[in-house]
């Protein structure tokens, strides 16, 4: 019996977390941005960081979609420290 304990908590956590993905990682459809010619020379990797911008942007627009949702705050002590996108991260934590 102590045995099972262990897999059936880390079990029923990731399909509770499972379950809730699409809320916990919601679709957020891209703003229109404007969208300027890139140039071939990339200087100071500034293509490379408005890349790593806009998926910044993104997680935050997923932030504040999740935050609105009322239906997993029973949950957000579970995921309320990580990225929408790491939503799985607390399975990890738990077999860790």
């Amino acid at each position: 019996m102590i045995a099972l304990w262990p897999v059936g908590a880390t079990l029923g956590l990731a399909v509770l977390l499972w379950r809730n993905r699409g809320k916990l990682n919601p679709e957020v459809p891209a703003e229109a941005i404007a969208q300027h010619h890139d140039q071939d020379d990339d200087v100071d990797g500034f293509q490379r960081e408005r890349k790593r911008h806009r998926k910044a942007m993104d997680q935050l627009r997923k932030l504040a979609v999740r935050d609105e949702d009322d239906s997993v705050k029973g949950l957000e002590f579970l995921f309320e420290e990580y990225e929408p996108r790491c939503y799985l991260f607390p399975i990890f934590e738990v077999v860790r």
